[in-house]
């Protein structure tokens, strides 16, 4: 028997009303995270990684929308040194109760859904889900718009504990710095190459002991700061240099094809007025000729050795476009607008989950070594 007008119509209703529940459920068993809470159209997950806290956003459409029930996804992966380091921040400050804000990424990106930690003006830690159209300086005191997701509820219990552990474990690691005149360094850890693990950046080797006591053991094929560290100490500067210019010539040629939209001119735009080459044809890529990759080539010989292993490490590991890389590199984009712009994968694949952790660890090498 077909179904009546009225019957189809509740039958809609029906299926408007489950269709968010099961994006949640969908969303738990892909990444395999845990629901931290569902505020109006914004569904926080979580999961504790060893060395990384993974985040998804699931941003649904209200059953007002043009398509009712579609969800957006958002994965964050923050190093556990790096969320440690911004929630002592937090702990730590004299800022009133809901005006301290800190992000999560090194870089925040606009026009996106960034993820960041605050107190709330009830005195509880909260993530904070927001997007900017403006820059925020991260000490500055401000509070962005955005959706909070207090930390003190049952389904926060686990990730609150991990922070408040992470946070009791950096500051471990700021008691057992040694300092030796200008450098610090760890004690019997050295590279596979059997440098030692010393720096003047203090920073550097906190985050590499941090790394250390989490995990028990260093091991440089697991991609984080001390396989980065190592990377960068082992290797010659000119051999990695010669080859990473190498690998910029051969990326650009991808660029015509793969990449016309306008964020990615404004980022090849923005990419030559940072290394300070002068760029033909602001909206139009098949302008730049021989001449100005020259210069950028030029450029890029003098930039910092960590920036040029950083470049080494996305040219040869994710096989990055030129102007990408060098957008990370430069802190121009985050992990996650370098990872959309180079994913091929399924979001909840093995793979794309590699790609974002190696990511977000090369963009926090980036903050540890540039700031």
């Amino acid at each position: 028997m077909a179904k009546s007008k009225k019957t189809v119509k509740n039958d809609k209703k029906q299926t408007d009303e489950i269709k968010p529940d099961l994006s949640l459920a969908l969303t738990v068993a892909d990444f395999d995270v845990t629901l931290l809470d569902k505020i109006d159209v914004y569904a926080l997950f979580y999961a504790v990684r060893k060395n990384h806290y993974h985040f998804v956003l699931n941003i649904s459409e209200s059953s007002e929308s043009d398509n009712p029930g579609n969800s957006v996804i958002r994965q964050y992966h923050i190093p556990r040194y790096r969320a440690a380091s911004v929630a002592q921040a937090i702990d730590g400050a004299s800022f009133p109760a809901g005006s301290l804000y800190q992000p999560l990424e090194l870089t925040n990106s606009l026009n996106c859904v960034n993820l960041g930690l605050a107190i709330t003006r009830e005195k509880k830690l909260a993530l904070v889900a927001y997007s900017e159209s403006f820059a925020i300086e991260p000490d500055s005191g401000t509070t962005p718009m955005g959706q909070a997701f207090p930390l003190d509820g049952k389904n926060g219990k686990k990730l609150l504990e991990n922070l408040k552990a992470d946070v009791l474990l950096l500051k471990k690691v700021n008691k057992s710095m040694h300092k030796v005149k200008s450098q610090f360094s760890l004690d019997g850890v050295e590279t596979p190459h059997g440098n030692a693990v010393s720096s003047k950046n203090k920073k550097i080797v906190e985050a590499i002991l941090f790394e250390q006591m989490l995990l028990k053991k260093l091991n440089a094929e697991k991609f984080g700061i001390y396989s980065l560290f190592s990377s960068f100490t082992d290797f010659p500067n000119d051999a990695v240099l010669e080859s990473v210019v190498g690998e910029i010539w051969a990326h650009y040629d991808l660029f015509e094809i793969n990449f016309q939209s306008t964020w990615y001119i404004d980022l090849v735009a923005r990419v030559f007025k940072c290394l300070g080459v002068p760029m033909s044809g602001q909206n139009d890529l098949s302008l730049i000729g021989d001449k100005q990759m020259k210069d950028l080539g030029s450029a890029i010989k003098k930039l910092d050795s960590e920036k040029i292993i950083m470049l080494a490490m996305m040219l040869g590991m994710h096989n990055a476009q030129t102007f990408v890389a060098l957008g990370l590199a430069c802190g121009l984009i985050d992990a996650n607008i370098y990872a959309n712009a180079l994913s091929r994968y399924q979001p909840d694949s093995e793979e794309e989950q590699i790609l974002r952790i190696e990511a977000s660890y090369i963009a926090l090498f980036r903050g540890l070594t540039q700031n």
